[in-house]
C-alpha cells in the first residue's frame, strides 16, 4: 500500500475509534491493488454508472 493508503486508513480508525480488523485491511488492500484497480493507468471505480474518486485521491 502507498503511503496515502495507510494515511487514509489511520485516519478512518480515528474516525471510527477502534483499529481496523485484519480482515478490513486486507480487503482494502486487495480491492485497491494495482492487479485489481490498474492505479498505474490511473483506473478509476465506476458504480451505478457514476464516476467515483476514492476518499484519499487528489
Amino acid at each position: 500500500m502507498s503511503d496515502e493508503e495507510v494515511n487514509y486508513l489511520n485516519t478512518l480508525a480515528i474516525k471510527l475509534k477502534r483499529n481496523l480488523t485484519d480482515s478490513e485491511v486486507f480487503g482494502f488492500s486487495q480491492v485497491n491493488s494495482e492487479h485489481c484497480r490498474h492505479k498505474i493507468f490511473n483506473g478509476t471505480f465506476v458504480i451505478d454508472g457514476e464516476e467515483n474518486l476514492l476518499p484519499y485521491s487528489n
